[in-house]
């Protein structure tokens, strides 16, 4: 099948990454043509979760950080972009401050945004093989809370769906694996920092 690039995939482009490239496909530019059009098609009518996997460094954290913007305008500027490790220290350090605090309650006010951008799913945390019983247990109530409100969600990733049944176990895996949702699997690019000039 022949790429045809959408007047959408263009305009993302352009404002991801700054300039037109001139009329080079994606693939051209190292990144799978197919699996643009998906984050445009996602993006035409977002809601539900869109799960972005992939190996390090191939530009899923720029991509999605650079989709806020872009949604700003569209859900009224009630946009929000988290790293896993800023969410949970956020949680952790305000856990701690209220000296014993109902973090679930404070975790439904970080993500009662329209759009949420959860970046590095698996990362925090990342020299331990098991997540803790608290990690697990705020990223099950964080997918669950934005999968069952609907509301458009982007997840980045480097875990594969196993690591991710293993890690986080089935209630987490149906949910972001649910056939509502958008996947875009085992995104490959070469490695955009270990490869600059």
């Amino acid at each position: 099948m022949e790429y045809q690039e959408s007047a959408l995939s263009r305009k993302i482009q352009r404002e991801i990454y700054g300039r037109d490239f001139e009329g080079k496909t994606p693939k051209e530019l190292g990144r799978s043509e197919e699996k643009t059009e998906l984050i445009c098609l996602w993006l035409r009518n977002p809601k539900f979760i869109l799960l972005v996997q992939g190996n390090f460094g191939i530009g899923k954290t720029t991509l999605c950080a650079s989709l806020v913007p872009w949604a700003l305008p569209t859900f009224q500027g009630n946009c929000r972009f988290w790293t896993e490790e800023l969410l949970l220290s956020t949680l952790r350090d305000g856990f701690n401050i209220e000296g014993g605090g109902d973090y679930i309650k404070t975790l439904k006010h970080f993500l009662d945004y329209t759009f949420v951008v959860y970046d590095d799913l698996g990362s925090a945390d990342n020299k331990k093989e098991d997540p803790s019983a608290w990690r697990q247990e705020v990223v099950a109530e964080m997918v669950d809370n934005r999968w069952s409100s609907g509301l458009p969600t982007i997840i980045t990733t480097n875990l594969t769906s196993e690591k991710i049944l293993t890690l986080y176990g089935g209630r987490v895996h149906s949910r972001l694996f649910d056939n509502r949702n958008y996947f875009i699997e085992d995104w490959e690019s070469d490695d955009r920092r270990s490869n600059r000039v």
